[in-house]
């Protein structure tokens, strides 16, 4: 008798924690699921600009405009880059 009883408690409490991690999983996955949604929005907003900033070349997130640098002959493009603003400038 108390070894069927002893057996009984056992399979409860083996179904219980079944149960209770069943529930611990699901909720750690919808957790995982909100926060790699939060961290994309997050990674995407980081090329965006704010409205009151005058437009400029499109960025990719989190390189910025680091694929747009020049390699070679840097100085080239620099100045080419100054004549171009220069000419948008106003006082």
């Amino acid at each position: 008798m108390l070894y069927r009883d002893m057996n009984m408690v056992q399979q409860s409490v083996s179904q219980f924690l079944q149960l209770v991690a069943m529930q611990f999983s699901a909720s750690l996955i919808a957790i995982s699921f909100v926060a790699s949604a939060l961290v994309l929005i997050w990674v995407f907003r980081i090329g965006s600009r704010a409205s009151d900033l005058p437009p400029g070349p499109p960025t990719l997130p989190l390189l910025g405009n680091l694929h747009q640098m020049p390699k070679k002959k840097s100085h080239e493009q620099y100045r080419l880059w100054a004549k171009e603003c220069k000419s948008r400038q106003s006082i």
